[in-house]
């Protein structure tokens, strides 16, 4: 069943933030995962949301989008990301009407 990982990206180092991105493809592709959003353009519709940049990457499993986050690739492009930003992300399962 497929899984989700959302995230709000709140960059305060642009130089920085682009040698995580320039390095994140190849990090990411091997997982078979899917990025459905990636924007800073969003509006909100009720309650609160942070004005950030919002990212929606789909994986076939939640065990294969946790491989892809623990992976030593992932985690050695994250780093840039660590340094770049505040970051909230969760992992989340697909919809399934029982």
């Amino acid at each position: 069943m497929s899984a989700y990982i959302i995230a709000h990206v709140e960059v305060h180092d642009p130089q920085e933030y682009g040698r995580y991105l320039s390095g994140f493809m190849d990090a990411f592709e091997p997982f078979d995962g899917r990025i459905l959003v990636a924007t800073d353009d969003v509006e909100v519709l009720e309650g609160e949301w942070p004005q950030v940049r919002t990212i929606v990457m789909e994986f076939p499993s939640r065990d294969l989008a946790r491989e892809w986050y623990q992976s030593e690739q992932y985690q050695k492009v994250a780093r840039h990301r660590f340094l770049a930003a505040k970051t909230s992300m969760i992992l989340v399962g697909a919809y399934s009407r029982r």
